[in-house]
This record gives C-alpha cells, structure tokens and sequence, in this order.
C-alpha cells in the first residue's frame, strides 16, 4: 500500500498494476459524482484503454468483480455497522483514504 496517493508517479508500481489502481480508484469514486451519460462505465476512456491494453478480457473480469464484490461489502458493512472482532486500521492508511 506503498505510494497509492501518488501512484501513477510512483516507480513502485508497473503500468499494469498503474492501471489496475487506476481502475479500482475509479469503480470506487466516480459512480456516485459522474452521470451515466458522462461516462456510461463509471470509468474514464482513458482508464478503460489502460486496462483493455495490460489485461486479457479474463482478467479484467476479475479485476472489476474483485474490486466491485469489495466495494458492495464495504457499503454493507457501513450501513449495518456489525461488530467487528478487528483493530482498528493504523491511522496514516485512514488518512491515506480520508484525503481526497
């Protein structure tokens, strides 16, 4: 989770693992702000070429659901709020997310 603020700047990550970030980033954010007529995927044009050209069909398939499957659980824990027997996340990775 090194670097994910900057990530496309980053000499960490490679353009696959780039455009993977980019994409989870954009399946998280955009849908609430962007109107299907804006961007009828949720993802940017430029996003979606990313990934058509480092992923198979295959593996794009796992990415979007690896990422979506989270998402949903994360909004369904938030709202249900269940007790959870997990400490709570260190603060630099909750300021990591909380900044935007």
């Amino acid at each position: 989770m090194l670097d994910l603020a900057d990530f496309e700047a980053s000499k960490i990550y490679n353009e696959s693992e780039k455009a993977a970030i980019a994409l989870a980033q954009e399946l998280t954010l955009n849908p609430p702000k962007v109107s299907n007529e804006e961007e009828p995927l949720g993802v940017s044009s430029t996003t979606q070429a990313r990934i058509k050209a480092n992923f198979s069909d295959a593996e794009i398939v796992e990415l979007v659901t690896g990422i979506t499957v989270f998402n949903f659980m994360n909004r369904f824990n938030r709202f249900l709020n269940p007790d959870q027997d997990v400490e709570s996340p260190p603060e630099a990775l909750v300021a990591l997310f909380t900044s935007h």
